[in-house]
């Protein structure tokens, strides 16, 4: 499989964008100027109530939403978050249509309770979380409604679809690939005593996932019951810093059985260096990958294309760029075999069912490694780290041309992100 350029300037794009914490800065103390309420009478009143007086359409959200968890079972019924699923256009399109609506109507009505209710200004990250998804209005309005009308089914529903929409968009901050089964379920079967999963009920993902919304529901009950357009916002935000809270404390322990390779199953031994007891299963596919790296990457010219996206990426200086990677691919003892070597070691190890690294989910877990490494107290990754700051202040010596560390950082990137790319297309 090949990846193209425009496909890793998309995962570049990614990494460097990714989302901060700064919405924990926020609890909705956002000043609202005056009470309005657009949402209950340009959704509810217009069509809404209309529609789910119908025990058809009201049956209709019901069998929706369970084809939608069929579809999507496999994920739902692991351990934890451990895969991702989606919630489309597709998905959004058929609550759109039933409620005669439009992505471009939300967010319409949306601008207008900046306006009108919180004086035309919002916060950023309240701002982003919806107009990334202006379908979780119309989704709120649902739960609104069905908590005035009593429609039980319908507040299960909505509960749900809310979890579904803010999954995959939560569960890319802390996993940018897809968990490893064995470790997640060693991982919530170990979590600290006063973690809310402990409790024999949330035995899987979709457990967790309804335990968090039904705590908003409950506490924002009697708020949205007023139908003001801020406790809808606010709605929004609590479960999203809900779920977010619960992934952060689970990803945290997640990543810390992930460094001493846990799992349920096994009481795993581990050789000096950290890596698993049985490597030696893998050693004639990491040789091989090694070696066919290694040699590809000496015998090649720069490739100047990539270096192109990688410093676009990375803003930095393309001419700059080349001239350092020359300088490392130049120095006799540049240690090159031997960083090649703990990368896909590591790689290998993380994923002992992958046979090659000329995959996308090499380069996933290249961006998540870059992360890791000045951290990790795993000996191969505290030998990359190594490997790295040889490069850039031995051989190319970065800080007689630059004096700001956040420059010095990132070169070093877009140089780990230039191999990691080199390696993949060996």
């Amino acid at each position: 499989m090949n990846i193209s350029m425009s496909k890793y300037e998309e995962y570049m794009d990614d990494y460097l964008n990714e989302e901060t914490d700064i919405m924990d800065k926020y609890l909705v103390e956002e000043k609202v100027s005056t009470d309005t309420y657009v949402f209950r009478d340009n959704i509810i009143k217009t069509s809404m109530a209309k529609v789910l007086a119908s025990s058809a359409n009201r049956e209709s959200v019901v069998s929706y939403t369970g084809e939608f968890m069929d579809k999507n079972s496999e994920q739902l019924q692991m351990p934890g978050p451990v895969k991702i699923f989606t919630f489309t256009d597709k998905d959004s399109s058929f609550f759109y249509e039933l409620f005669e609506s439009s992505k471009e109507r939300m967010l319409q009505l949306f601008n207008r309770v900046i306006n009108e209710a919180y004086g035309g200004t919002l916060s950023k990250p309240l701002l982003g979380l919806i107009t990334s998804a202006p379908h979780k209005i119309l989704i709120t309005a649902m739960l609104v409604h069905s908590l005035e009308k009593g429609y039980k089914d319908l507040v299960t529903c909505s509960s749900y679809l809310m979890a579904f929409t803010e999954y995959p968009l939560v569960y890319r901050k802390f996993w940018t690939i897809d968990a490893q089964e064995g470790i997640m379920r060693f991982t919530m079967e170990h979590l600290p005593n006063d973690f809310k999963s402990k409790s024999k009920s949330l035995t899987n993902l979709i457990s967790l996932l309804k335990y968090d919304i039904d705590k908003v529901v409950a506490l924002c009950t009697d708020r949205l019951k007023t139908n003001l357009d801020y406790q809808y916002i606010d709605f929004i935000y609590r479960y999203r810093n809900q779920i977010k809270g619960t992934f952060k404390s689970i990803s945290r322990e997640y990543y810390k059985n992930w460094e001493k390779n846990s799992t349920q199953h096994t009481n795993i031994t581990h050789h000096d260096d950290g890596e698993l007891a049985n490597q030696e299963g893998h050693s004639s596919n990491i040789g091989a990958a090694v070696e066919q790296a290694y040699g590809k990457i000496l015998t090649n010219s720069i490739n100047h294309r990539l270096i192109g996206i990688v410093a676009e990426a990375n803003q930095v200086d393309r001419a700059n760029l080349t001239t350092y990677l020359n300088k490392i691919f130049a120095a006799k003892n540049n240690k090159l075999y031997r960083f090649i070597e703990n990368i896909i070691t590591i790689y290998f190890s993380q994923n002992p069912t992958n046979t090659s690294v000329s995959s996308e989910e090499f380069i996933n877990f290249g961006l998540v490694l870059y992360r890791r490494i000045s951290g990790s107290k795993n000996p191969l990754h505290q030998e990359v780290r190594q490997i790295l700051d040889l490069w850039m202040n031995d051989i190319i010596d970065i800080r007689k041309d630059y004096g700001r560390d956040g420059t010095v950082i990132s070169y070093t990137r877009a140089i780990f992100n230039y191999m990691m790319f080199m390696i993949y297309s060996s």
